[in-house]
């Protein structure tokens, strides 16, 4: 992976277990931006009120890849095709 990338996951997700995502290594991919919930189940990413928080962690993880792209500035000669317009999030 290439691009930004927020991969959510919940600890007591009932279909796909989080053991293979504790295992892998993060940080081997500067792209990579791995963020586990204690609960959540598959997909169920309940917010307190009428926020949901993955909705939050999406639009903070949003924010701060234009904090880094203002902050540093960089010439399109030295980025991959496609970024850093293209962000990806896996929920």
């Amino acid at each position: 992976i290439k691009l930004p990338t927020l991969m959510l996951h919940a600890h007591d997700d009932p279909i796909v277990p989080i053991g293979p995502c504790l295992q892998y290594p993060w940080e081997g991919n500067s792209y990579l931006f791995p963020e586990f919930s204690r609960f959540g189940g598959h997909v169920g990413f309940h917010g307190v009120g009428k926020r949901l928080w993955h909705l939050d962690r999406v639009l903070y993880f949003l924010t701060q890849m234009l904090c880094v792209r203002i902050l540093y500035p960089r010439s399109p000669q030295d980025e991959p095709q496609g970024y850093p317009q293209d962000i990806v999030v896996f929920l």
